[in-house]
């Protein structure tokens, strides 16, 4: 094969060798069976939408503000809610996490 030959498909081959490598599996569902690990997902998402949106009802110190939290699964749902006093008031961060596949979603309560 000639110099030149050799180089075109070499040029032509070295994209999809390139996005092939690069390109990986997605990760597969978490089943998350244990109320540690809801919360900790719970801790992991709220710390990123602070981190994306910087808003302050997901901010570190207002989630240790509202500490503790209490975990419950119900029909393969798991809550993670505030259990702070009654008299802690403003945006309480909670999250409901699906028990099959690990899917997280953030919100607050008013208090």
């Amino acid at each position: 094969m000639s110099g030149i030959r050799r180089a075109l498909l070499l040029s032509l081959l070295l994209p999809a060798l390139l996005l092939g490598a690069c390109a990986r599996a997605p990760d597969p569902p978490e089943h998350v069976t244990h109320e540690e690990r809801a919360l900790a997902k719970a801790n992991a998402a709220w710390a990123n939408l602070y981190t994306e949106r910087a808003d302050e009802t997901f901010s570190p110190r207002n989630v240790r503000r509202f500490a503790p939290y209490r975990v419950t699964l119900n029909n393969g749902v798991w809550t993670v809610r505030t259990t702070a006093d009654a008299g802690v008031h403003g945006r309480a961060p909670t999250a409901v996490i699906i028990a099959d596949n690990g899917t997280t979603y953030v919100a607050s309560i008013e208090r």
